[in-house]
């Protein structure tokens, strides 16, 4: 049969410190025929914004320290419609973490 999607996971681990995740996606997408969204902690957290991208687009996911798990997935026919479009695609790239920094301020003299 069809493949119903695919998924990647990150697994950060009680140490990890707080601050910003940040990836790249590019997409073409046929809804309901596919659809990419994005969980973190089990719990949704975005999908792409619109059906198809021109160019690849960055987004960010702000996490506090200590363990996660982020999920991204790409689903066919996540409605399980009878007889769906055709599924599209989509990639992503450029996954970074920026951890958040105190910067000191000084107070002028």
């Amino acid at each position: 049969g069809t493949p119903r999607g695919s998924y990647v996971t990150l697994r950060t681990d009680r140490h990890w410190g707080e601050g910003h995740l940040t990836f790249s996606l590019a997409w073409e997408l046929n809804y309901p025929g596919s659809d990419v969204a994005w969980y973190v902690d089990g719990e949704f957290y975005d999908w792409v914004p619109v059906e198809s991208s021109e160019r690849w687009r960055e987004f960010r996911i702000y996490l506090d320290g200590g363990r996660h798990e982020v999920t991204w997935e790409y689903a066919y026919n996540p409605e399980d419609v009878v007889d769906p479009p055709r599924g599209g695609y989509a990639y992503m790239d450029d996954v970074y973490f920026a951890a958040k920094t105190d910067i000191p301020t000084y107070a002028p003299t």
